[in-house]
């Protein structure tokens, strides 16, 4: 797995964090404010990693921006990835930079396999990361640097947010379950 990012062997035996971001190289998803976030803490530390899968409009000027700030190396852009979700298991936080969002279905995979959010409050992304990761406002440089920074390495605080958010999943995002609620809402609407 460590292979398809780029990492060598002495790597990862530094690598303290892995922060995975799954989205668009698109406006609404504020990709630059994720490069920006990722520039903070690796000019910072020497010990955080940042793997990327998405592409869009936006591509050639966002691999423009990690080359000029030298972000080679520690910021693995992936682009586009078929069976993203098997990438889930190495990270240790998740960031969602998002201007508008609608439910933030990234989010819940992350969820489910405990990996800590951090997130903005864009749309859907607040009541569904409320208590269940760290938000921060649409835009909020230091507050999602700050975030992350707290979020290294885990601790048993941490750890028991990621146990309930997967727990909240299963509880609502369960297909039998979801099935349940649309039926629900179709009733009441007839």
């Amino acid at each position: 797995m460590f292979r398809h990012i780029g990492f060598t062997i002495t790597e990862l035996l530094v690598v303290v964090a892995i922060v995975g971001i799954i989205a668009a190289i698109e406006g609404h998803k504020d990709p630059f404010l994720t490069l920006n976030v990722a520039k903070e803490i690796i000019d910072k530390r020497s010990d955080v990693h940042f793997i990327h899968f998405g592409s869009g409009k936006l591509e050639a000027e966002f691999k423009k921006f990690i080359k000029d700030n030298s972000l080679e190396g520690r910021y693995h852009f992936m682009g586009h990835y078929d069976n993203v979700e098997d990438f889930y298991s190495i990270m240790d936080i998740f960031l969602m930079t998002s201007k508008m969002e609608g439910l933030g279905s990234s989010v819940i995979d992350a969820f489910n396999n405990e990996v800590f959010v951090v997130s903005t409050n864009a749309g859907g992304l607040e009541e569904l990361v409320k208590g269940r990761g760290s938000l921060c406002n649409i835009g909020d440089l230091d507050c999602l640097v700050g975030e992350i920074e707290s979020a290294i390495p885990m601790n048993k605080d941490k750890i028991a947010i990621t146990e309930k958010a997967k727990s909240f999943c299963k509880k609502n995002f369960l297909s039998d379950k979801m099935v349940k609620k649309y039926i629900e809402i179709y009733k009441k609407l007839l």
